[in-house]
């Protein structure tokens, strides 16, 4: 992209006083573009060649700068875009289709006559599928995986059938909603980045077991005093001044700790010791399986499975997250559950690695995806049976506008076809719905209307959604006139009513100043649920409410 800016910026420097030639250096550039840019490079001169032979028509004495826009290398940059938009499986492209000019009559005679490509007239929005085709109505499928606007458009250029048309091409920057939305959970906490750092330092648990390269500090006091640090050697030897040479690789820091203090006091009488761990050692452990990137890490003597995950980069998109192998001297030792820490913080199943354990990551389990009215939309794999239920509980649980009687469980048959599952998660049997992998819980939200409510907006103070009861009056609404707007039309008061959804609106009137002043009298409307209140300003008027109705 620099070098087509580049590019463009040495043609526009004397487009406009010798018109656009490209010298021979700029030709060379020119042909080492990709296509993409270089039709780009192409369109953008011609453009500057048209807007050259309009500035001509100017005076000589009007300064040529006022008509040529700045055309420096970042303008030029920002102008064409730093990327070139691609089409992807799903993209959503604008198509526009109109008749060549140089058509002759018989070809004029013939698209006309054809409606299939007559339809196509216009513009129109297509989706292209999971493999990134695009299907028009009467004509072969197009493959437009990869290309960018203006390959799409030789492309389509170039099929039977189209070549009677101009073709504009724009893929839509888009932004997945709804279930397209939908991330699989929890993958993005072991990436790099995420938040999750090794341990290298702090306490040191009493479990932990010590090996070669971990250092010992030993306080002795009271008949010997001293302080001694020392590291246990490859064959795991502890040399102590006073105490002499301990064996303690493989062993416990606690059972180590409690070993040496009944060996201080048998061997030196009246002295006691203190023991802490110093630097500790780094250990070499594998990450295999569906890991980003899987290979032997070199991690600190504290590392725990999570650990390794994070230094791997995380799970990949086709890993579980729920049946992670630690795998020691070639048998499983321990299983890590990552919903068990993410979900309710248990740290249980997070075991502490040794040298040579290898964490192992098989392919992902079953899934479902959970989207709507939940705490966590997102994709969840889950274990053995679940149920509708099940899925809402790893989803954080329901938000309060979910509607639950309105779910419902999208899913792929065993023939193929789709089908839908209505479930009321109201109703613990229907709750119960077993899952499939694979399958869609879709969690609607109430409607946003207010059926005992009254609305009142217009010229006040307090406009907003009042709560309805029966006999309820215009002049409920209103404590007195201080709660109307300075120069607010009295006289007038209109109600919009709709009693149910699909029947015909009705516009009531009234007096405002005699429905406040006289409660019994006729002029204060009874209303009912769902009403809206238009008070009005003399200075406005009402047509801007009145007429729509």
């Amino acid at each position: 992209m620099r070098k087509l800016a580049i590019l463009l910026v040495l043609v526009c420097t004397s487009a406009y006083s010798q018109g656009i030639q490209l010298t021979p250096e700029q030709q060379q550039m020119l042909n080492a573009l990709p296509p993409a840019q270089r039709q780009q490079a192409l369109e953008a001169i011609r453009d500057l060649q048209g807007r050259q032979s309009s500035s001509t028509q100017q005076t000589i004495n009007e300064p040529i700068t006022e008509a040529t826009p700045s055309l420096d290398e970042e303008s030029l940059t920002t102008l064409l875009g730093a990327e070139v938009s691609r089409a992807d499986a799903r993209s959503r492209l604008v198509l526009s289709f109109s008749t060549r000019q140089e058509l002759s009559p018989q070809e004029t005679e013939v698209l006309e006559n054809d409606p299939t490509l007559s339809r196509l007239i216009g513009s129109h929005v297509f989706v292209l599928d999971e493999a990134g085709v695009l299907s028009l109505e009467g004509l072969e499928s197009i493959p437009l995986l990869g290309l960018d606007e203006a390959d799409i458009r030789s492309r389509l250029r170039a099929e039977p059938g189209l070549e009677s048309f101009d073709i504009a091409v724009r893929i839509l920057d888009q932004q997945a909603i709804g279930t397209e939305a939908l991330r699989p959970f929890g993958y993005d906490v072991f990436e790099r980045g995420g938040g999750l750092e090794a341990p290298s330092a702090g306490p040191v648990p009493s479990d932990y077991v010590l090996g070669p390269g971990d250092s010992v500090r030993v306080q002795l006091f009271g008949n010997v005093n001293g302080i001694f640090d020392h590291e246990v050697t490859r064959d795991g030897i502890l040399n102590l001044p006073e105490v002499g040479p301990v064996t303690v690789a493989g062993i416990p820091f606690s059972e180590f700790r409690r070993d040496l203090e009944e060996r201080v006091q048998e061997m030196l009488i009246g002295t006691q010791v203190s023991v802490t761990m110093g630097p500790l050692r780094t250990i070499r452990v594998f990450v295999l399986g569906d890991v980003n990137r899987p290979g032997s890490y070199v991690v600190s003597g504290l590392a725990t499975v999570s650990t390794a995950l994070y230094q791997s980069g995380g799970v990949s998109d086709v890993g579980t997250m729920r049946n992670i192998q630690l795998k020691r001297k070639g048998d499983v030792v321990s299983r890590f559950d990552a919903y068990n820490l993410l979900i309710r913080g248990d740290t249980s199943g997070d075991v502490r690695l040794q040298p040579g354990d290898v964490v192992f990551v098989p392919p992902i389990g079953n899934t479902v995806a959970v989207a709507g009215a939940v705490k966590r939309p997102a994709i969840y794999e889950y274990r053995g049976a679940a149920d509708a239920a099940d899925a809402v509980m790893l989803a954080g649980g329901l938000l309060s506008d979910a509607f639950e009687q309105g779910a419902r469980i999208e899913r792929i048959d065993e023939d193929g076809g789709r089908s839908v599952v209505a479930v009321n998660l109201s109703d613990d049997a229907s709750a119960a719905t077993k899952l499939r992998s694979g399958d869609t819980l879709l969690i609607p939200e109430v409607l946003p209307d207010f059926d005992s409510a009254v609305t009142l907006s217009g010229h006040v103070f307090r406009p907003g959604m009042y709560a309805w009861s029966p006999g309820m009056r215009i002049a409920d609404l209103f404590r007195s006139t201080n709660e109307l707007k300075p120069g607010v039309d009295m006289n007038y008061v209109l109600v919009r009513r709709e009693r149910k959804r699909g029947e015909p609106i009705e516009a009531l009137s009234a007096d405002l100043a005699a429905a406040m002043a006289n409660p019994a009298s006729a002029a204060n409307i009874e209303l009912v649920a769902r009403d809206r209140v238009f008070v009005f300003s003399e200075e406005l008027g009402r047509q801007r409410v009145v007429t729509p109705i």
